[in-house]
């Protein structure tokens, strides 16, 4: 295992100076201005933790918003774990969570990642989740599925269940249940909104095209096509394998969901 310290973008940004951007990241400026105008927290540089500061402090001289997290961390954070079932009730959240009913009463803290690809994209016939998946198999069969990540501590220890479009029951929204899953995933969005005062909401991913992993081998995967620590180059993929081996398998929607909580203020309080 290496120590690999990385610097995120954190959009939104301030009036960012594309030209010494795209000096301190070593690129052309064109390719800067679309590191710019990504929209979700993405990695742009790896090092040791005194040149990460350096990075970071001339990004952020440079009007980028950017954190710095350990790549470890990346490691750290639970699979997801999808609910089959829920309920609003009067003052908690009912959930049928894997093999377990959970109640999360509002007041709790919540970091929330919500993934969405967008709406012309087409991702072939939807997979199952077969009973007894677990880890990088249930991301993967989630890899393009509309998705709320909920993130919040209990007895101290991190903890996530996944809302997925395609693999949860609404019933529990009761009478106001819409017709389709989409309306139904949307609303439930907004009832999260609505009912968790404490609820730190990431819509960064929504409307976001989720891009295939690295393919080694593949003659077809156009490496040229994305740069430096984008995901699905190799260069990202070597940094993560280098802190954990298998966390370069992580989908775009797994890695964006965990970056995303990492920069969130519940992670970092």
């Amino acid at each position: 295992m290496q120590t690999q310290i990385l610097v995120v973008s954190d959009p939104p940004h301030r009036e960012v100076n594309r030209d010494a951007v795209a000096a301190i990241l070593g690129m052309e400026v064109a390719d800067a201005g679309v590191k710019i105008r990504f929209p979700a927290p993405e990695v742009l540089a790896a090092s040791d933790e005194d040149r990460a500061l350096e990075f970071a402090t001339s990004l952020r001289a440079a009007g980028m918003t950017v954190k710095i997290i350990d790549g470890h961390a990346l490691a750290t954070i639970p699979w997801p774990v999808p609910v089959s079932s829920f309920s609003f009730g009067v003052d908690w959240l009912a959930a049928r969570v894997g093999d377990e009913d959970i109640e999360i009463p509002y007041d709790t803290p919540l970091a929330g990642v919500y993934c969405k690809p967008p709406w012309d994209f087409d991702p072939g016939p939807v997979p199952g989740l077969a009973p007894g998946d677990r880890g990088l198999a249930i991301a993967e069969a989630l890899e393009w599925s509309t998705n709320l990540d909920l993130y919040f501590r209990r007895d101290g220890e991190v903890q996530r269940m996944s809302i997925v479009q395609d693999h949860v029951d609404f019933a529990g929204l009761g009478d106001r249940l819409l017709d389709t899953a989409e309306e139904n995933m949307a609303l439930t969005v907004k009832e999260f909104e609505h009912r968790f005062p404490n609820l730190e909401l990431d819509r960064r991913l929504e409307n976001v095209r989720p891009r295939t992993r690295l393919k080694l081998g593949d003659d077809t995967f156009e490496l040229e096509m994305r740069k430096l620590f984008s995901f699905g180059t190799l260069l990202l993929r070597q940094v993560l394998e280098s802190v954990e081996t298998g966390l370069g398998d992580l989908t775009q929607y797994e890695f964006g969901s965990r970056v995303a909580y990492l920069v969130s203020d519940l992670a970092r309080s």
